[in-house]
C-alpha cells in the first residue's frame, strides 16, 4: 500500500517512469498480501489508488508498450529479490500456503497483462494517446461553458410573476446565461445566486468560483424566492410553517447566548419544546426578529462556531409582509454575524424588483 501511495505522489510530481514501476510493484504485493490470515488490507484505499492513480500512470506508460512490458518484467524480478526480506520485515511466513498460492496467481496476472499489452500494442498505445486527465476534461468543459456564457450573459431585467406580484429581476441573479431564460418555465418561484460581500449576481468570471475543493461556495448565497402561500389548499406552505415556527419560538422566551459581542437565541433539540424548520436534531444559534415591514431569521448550527472551516451552511428565512414574498436562503457561516446586513439586502431586492 505504501508503494502505491508513493507511486501516486511520484505521478503527481511528473516522475512517470518511476511512478509506473512502483505502482505495479505495490499493486502486486498488495494483491497477495491481502489474503494472509490475520491481515486486513485497506481495500477501499487501494481501490481509490487504482481508480484515481492508475489511469494517468497507464496513459504515460502505454505510450511505449514494449517498454512497459519490460518494466512489468522488472517488477517480477524485484518481487523475487525482495520477497524473503519483505516477509521477515512484516513478520510473515514465506512458506505460508495461502500466501504462496495467491502470490503465484498475482504474478501470473502481471505476466498475462504484459502479454496482452504486446499482443494489442496499437490498441493500448492509441488509448494512451487519447487519454485525458480529469483536470484536462474539466478545463475543456469549463472553456466550453465560458464561451456559452460569453454569448448569453446579460444583466437585463427579466419579468416574472410571483403570487400576485410582477417582479423585474436582473437576469444575472438567476443564471450566468440569462439570455436563455426568456422562454424557460419558472413554476412561480425564482432560484437566486447572490455573491458576497457585494450582494451582486453572476458575472462572466465568477460563475466557476466555488470557494473550496468540495464545491460548496463560501462566497455566495443560494436562495429561493416564492410567494408565502403558493397553492390553494388548506395546508400551510413552507413559508407559513417557517414564519409560524419562528414566531412561536421567539415568543417562548428561549435562552440567550452571547458570542463575540452579539446576543443570539439558543435552540437545543433536547431542551427546547418548540421545533424550528430544520430536519436535524441538534443545537442552533438563531438571530433575527419580526418587524413591521418584514420578518427575518437566520439559523446556524452551533458546531459552525467551534469549527470555522466547516462546510455547514446557515439558513435564512425572510418574509416581506406587504407582498407576502418569502425568501429561503443558505448563507455561508462567516456571514452569520452580519445578519442585519443580510436583512437589509433582502429587503432591498424586494423593493427594487417588485413593480406591482
Amino acid at each position: 500500500m505504501n508503494l502505491m501511495m508513493a507511486a501516486y505522489q511520484l505521478s503527481l510530481a511528473g516522475t512517470m517512469n518511476d511512478a509506473a514501476f512502483w505502482f505495479y510493484a505495490g499493486n502486486l504485493r498488495a494483491d497477495y498480501f491481502s489474503v494472509v490470515e490475520g491481515r486486513e488490507f485497506a481495500g477501499l484505499a487501494r481501490g481509490l489508488y487504482l481508480s484515481v492513480g492508475r489511469p494517468a500512470i497507464d496513459a504515460k506508460a502505454m505510450l511505449d508498450v514494449p517498454k512497459m512490458a519490460a518494466m512489468l518484467e522488472k517488477v517480477l524480478q524485484w518481487d523475487d529479490r525482495t520477497f524473503e526480506t519483505w516477509c521477515i520485515e512484516n513478520d510473515l511466513n514465506s512458506k505460508n500456503e495461502k500466501l504462496q498460492s495467491r502470490r503465484k496467481v498475482a504474478r501470473k496476472q502481471v505476466m498475462d497483462f504484459a502479454k496482452e499489452l504486446l499482443a494489442n500494442r496499437d490498441k493500448y498505445e492509441k488509448q494512451a494517446r487519447d487519454y485525458k486527465s480529469p483536470e484536462q476534461i474539466l478545463l475543456e468543459r469549463n472553456a466550453e461553458i465560458a464561451k456559452d456564457i460569453d454569448l448569453n450573459f446579460t444583466t437585463d431585467e427579466i419579468e416574472r410573476t410571483i403570487g400576485e406580484h410582477v417582479l423585474k429581476v436582473p437576469a444575472n441573479y438567476l443564471s450566468p446565461m440569462g439570455k436563455r431564460l426568456a422562454n424557460l418555465p419558472y413554476f412561480n418561484k425564482l432560484n437566486l445566486t447572490i455573491f458576497l460581500p457585494s450582494f451582486s449576481g453572476f458575472t462572466k468570471d465568477n460563475w466557476q468560483n466555488t470557494g473550496n475543493p468540495g464545491g460548496m461556495a463560501q462566497n455566495r448565497i443560494a436562495a429561493t424566492l416564492v410567494h408565502k402561500r403558493q397553492d390553494s389548499t388548506n395546508h400551510d406552505s413552507d413559508g407559513e410553517k417557517s414564519e409560524k415556527l419562528f414566531d412561536e419560538f421567539v415568543a417562548s422566551n428561549p435562552p440567550k447566548i452571547e458570542y463575540l459581542g452579539q446576543e443570539f437565541l439558543l435552540y437545543h433539540y433536547l431542551k427546547t419544546k418548540l421545533k424550528l424548520p430544520t430536519h436535524l436534531d441538534d443545537v442552533y444559534y438563531v438571530a433575527g426578529d419580526k418587524q413591521s415591514k418584514d420578518s427575518f431569521y437566520l439559523m446556524c448550527h452551533a458546531n459552525t462556531f467551534a469549527s470555522p472551516n466547516t462546510l455547514t451552511k446557515c439558513q435564512a428565512f425572510f418574509l416581506d409582509h406587504a407582498t407576502q414574498i418569502y425568501i429561503n436562503a443558505y448563507v455561508p457561516p462567516q456571514y452569520f454575524y452580519l445578519w442585519r446586513e443580510l436583512r437589509v439586502a433582502f429587503r432591498g431586492f424586494i423593493e427594487k424588483w417588485v413593480v406591482q
